[in-house]
């Protein structure tokens, strides 16, 4: 075996027991935050789920375990790549410590590009984590735009490609094949794992139905915890919603609008049945099985007899219209994420160590509900 094909297999060898401690690492981390910041939404609810949910709990905890090694450890190994790549193109001797450091700089820097795009795009995601104090993050927020974040990830990638081809190239040049083969398979599998990742599949077209009159198109445009007094067009001043008010000018504005129970999913059932929580019977946002089944006409039911076919997208916040069977021709929601599994898998949320923090700590969600 040649002399940079033994580099490269030993460097890699040692790299992913590196890679594996920094995983093991911040696997032992998050388990300790997760007991330390186990609380309760209420009253007696840290024993209620010990009592009900013990077994799920432990298998909860596994899971979270399990996952954030197994990440974290594939993160770390993307640094210990660069670096064996780096050692071939140095011819330098293999080094622990600088492998350590390397791979916790290469899962911070991917951790951070991720949490950048999440605060772009979802930044509710990360909302409940932060107790729903998202000052902190106005200044990298404004610094984020959809094209800067393309802009860095095609940098990214193109100097990881050079870098990449780099290694190859001297590999190749010294008939280092089996050091060069085990590079871009280990390449290749990331390329796989990260289009398989990041895969965003087109929806089938809906077909068309032909009807002998124009009906008009219905669209209902549905924002959790929106102001409506910061609106533009609704009186407020600044300019901060140009799309829904040119919406607003081509139909009609209803000024005056009450919810007749304040909870997300009965005032959900209200607007789409024109019933009342007495009729439709949801009246908390948490409902046995029984009460998800409906027994009112629903619009979206009212309008597939006119001849319409109907839809709706949501992301979490929508999560509650997945409980539910208005009769969607087409769904696009997150499954139902208001259930006490779904919570318990979540992972911290809160750190209530103040009085002041425990009293921002959502009332809907289980803090570090993962032991």
């Amino acid at each position: 075996m040649r002399p940079l094909d033994a580099l490269v297999l030993t460097s890699l060898a040692h790299g992913a027991e590196v890679a594996l401690l920094v995983g093991g690492i911040s696997a032992i981390v998050l388990v300790l935050k997760s007991i330390l910041d186990f609380t309760r939404t209420g009253p007696e609810m840290a024993e209620e789920v010990l009592a009900h949910y013990r077994l799920y709990l432990a298998y909860s905890l596994g899971r979270l375990v399990l996952f954030a090694f197994l990440i974290t450890a594939a993160l770390a190994f993307v640094g210990i790549l660069g670096y064996v790549i780096g050692l071939v193109l140095a011819d330098a001797p293999y080094d622990a410590g600088a492998a350590v450091v390397l791979g916790i700089i290469a899962v911070f820097l991917l951790v951070a590009r991720q949490f950048a795009r999440t605060l772009l795009l979802s930044p509710g995601v990360i909302a409940a984590s932060s107790l729903y104090s998202m000052t902190h993050f106005y200044p990298l927020w404004h610094l984020l735009t959809p094209g800067r974040l393309r802009a860095l990830d095609r940098a990214s990638v193109a100097l990881a490609a050079l870098w990449l081809v780099a290694g190859a190239t001297m590999l190749a040049r010294a008939d280092a094949w089996v050091g060069l083969g085990a590079l871009a398979s280990i390449a290749a599998v990331y390329v796989v794992m990260v289009r398989w990742a990041t895969r965003k599949p087109d929806p089938e077209a809906a077909p068309v139905r032909r009807r002998a009159h124009s009906s008009p198109n219905i669209v209902l445009i549905g924002s959790d915890t929106l102001r409506a007094d910061r609106l533009f067009g609704a009186g407020y001043r600044r300019e901060l919603t140009p799309n829904l008010a040119r919406l607003a000018k081509r139909g009609t504005q209803f000024t005056d609008c009450y919810v007749p129970c304040a909870r997300t999913a009965p005032s959900l059932i209200t607007m789409l049945t024109g019933t009342w929580p007495h009729r439709h019977g949801v009246r908390d946002t948490f409902v046995t099985p029984e009460q998800t089944r409906l027994h009112v006409p629903t619009l979206p039911q009212i309008l597939n007899q006119a001849g319409y076919r109907s839809g709706i997208v949501g992301d979490w916040a929508a999560s509650d219209a997945e409980k539910f069977n208005f009769g969607f021709d087409h769904r696009d929601l997150p499954p139902d994420q208001w259930n006490i599994k779904f919570l318990l898998r979540q992972g911290p949320n809160c750190s209530p160590r103040t009085p002041s923090a425990r009293r921002s700590c959502p009332k809907s969600i289980i803090s570090a509900a993962s032991l």
